[in-house]
């Protein structure tokens, strides 16, 4: 069990990208229409799950690779100035640095994300150095950059290093998939793979309970499945059960999963069980929610305990 004074180390292996954000109401093709407001910031799976761990007070390493451009040289500068530690990242000469432009609607907070990937980012061929997760409490991985995520797993798993997993389980990542501890998906993949339905509440936490045998299936210890206002169900070999959502004034769920993501292995390095770790989870990318941006509400510990203390089911006054 790691003290409240203690400084948690935690790693992340994978996407850092820019984003630029809009909020604005959707316009007919062919027209226009006014933005609100413009925000360039920072994301990326395990970009912003980095900068949420760091926002609650730990120690980050994060390995990615952008292109050797202006917008990578401001993705790496963007981390160093929330705290997270790029070392070792890669900036690949003549390749372009993902990027996202995202649609946010004023009323809703709902997103609609267009997205670069990147191009000639794999010239690299180099092995990357990841033998820094080894003295860390977590690993949160994605698949964006293959050989250095299954490399980092392999090397958390040797050490005993719990590895969180920001990408769905499937033939493409199975090896990779067959060495994560804990799986966190949204419904979108659990109806995908028929493993949700559409109705009442019943019927959504019976078809939900399959995704989480399925999750389990991969080897995972614990699995949780996100399904926004309906909050999360999670399952591990002592606890299950259902995580309802926090109600906030929703302005962006940009990043949400991302920050849910970095949360629950800030949590898990605590040492804390899974019921827990997924409340934590959840109010954490709650309060994200309230401000434009994937990283710009990311709390700091204090506030999310305060918040938990005041709206959390669990008894956070410990």
């Amino acid at each position: 069990m790691t003290s409240a004074t203690e400084r948690i180390q935690l790693a992340a292996v994978g996407l850092a990208c820019l984003d630029f954000l809009a909020l604005a109401k959707q316009a007919p093709v062919g027209s226009t229409a006014p933005m609100r407001r413009l925000l360039i910031q920072g994301g990326g799976l395990t970009g912003t799950a980095a900068v949420a761990m760091a926002r609650l007070g730990a120690s980050v390493r994060l390995l990615t690779r952008v292109g050797d451009d202006d917008v990578g040289r401001q993705v790496i500068e963007g981390l160093r100035l929330e705290g997270v530690n790029p070392l070792g990242s890669r900036l690949v000469a003549g390749a372009a640095t993902p990027c996202s432009v995202v649609m946010v609607d004023p009323d809703a907070g709902d997103r609609t994300i267009y997205y670069f990937p990147g191009a000639g980012l794999d010239r690299d061929k180099s092995a990357p150095d990841v033998s820094f997760v080894r003295s860390s409490k977590a690993l949160v991985v994605d698949a964006f950059w293959p050989e250095a995520a299954l490399a980092a797993a392999a090397a958390a798993r040797e050490a005993g290093v719990p590895v969180v997993a920001d990408f769905a389980p499937g033939a493409d990542v199975e090896e990779l998939a067959g060495l994560v501890d804990v799986f966190i998906v949204p419904e979108s993949w659990a109806i995908a793979h028929g493993q949700a339905a559409a109705g009442p509440d019943s019927a959504v936490a019976t078809s939900f309970e399959r995704t989480l045998r399925l999750l389990h299936s991969y080897g995972a210890k614990i699995a949780v499945v996100t399904a926004g206002g309906r909050g999360c169900w999670y399952s591990s070999d002592s606890q299950s059960g259902h995580c309802p959502a926090f109600d906030v004034e929703v302005v962006d769920t940009t990043g949400a999963g991302d920050v849910f993501h970095g949360a629950f292995a800030y949590a898990l390095a605590r040492g804390w069980a899974a019921g827990r770790c997924v409340e934590f989870a959840a109010a954490v990318a709650a309060l994200k929610c309230r401000q434009l941006g994937g990283r710009t509400g990311i709390p700091s510990f204090g506030e999310a305990i305060d918040f938990l203390r005041a709206y959390g089911d669990l008894d956070w006054h410990a």
